[in-house]
């Protein structure tokens, strides 16, 4: 957003609307993500009550599976417990999670999808994986 604040006031609105539609278009999904600071109005987190859920453009929605992390866990060193294929996810820390990651078969699928979302839920009974 700073290169485009730096040219701003030099292109139409036109123009930036393209500059800006361009940069997220192309901009792969990301598989992992800091769990947001709870509203104090809202209930303490429950870590078994997250998800997560995957929209590929113009399809339903996908709920991943939540698999547990045996031990403290990171992008780079996901849990045993990752299925080989199959959509699934996990905690960096399964009592104090301060982060999600997509397993990486999930997300070598789904991280070039264009125009696909992410959300993570919160509050909700939590989709455990199951193998289909």
């Amino acid at each position: 957003m700073q290169a485009l604040s730096a040219i701003r006031g030099k292109v139409s609105h036109q123009e930036m609307m393209k500059i800006q539609t361009k940069k997220v278009v192309e901009t792969p999904l990301r598989c992992q993500w800091k769990i947001p600071p709870q509203d104090p109005n809202q209930p303490p987190l429950d870590p078994t009550k997250v998800n997560v859920l995957y929209t590929p453009p113009g399809q339903p929605g996908q709920h991943f599976g939540h698999v547990a992390c045996t031990a403290q866990c990171s992008e780079t060193q996901p849990t045993t417990t990752c299925p080989p294929n199959g959509q699934a996810w996990y905690y960096d820390n399964e009592k104090k999670p301060t982060e999600v990651f997509l397993c990486p078969a999930t997300c070598t699928a789904i991280k070039n999808v264009m125009d696909a979302e992410i959300d993570l839920l919160f509050h909700c009974p939590q989709k455990p994986f199951t193998i289909q």
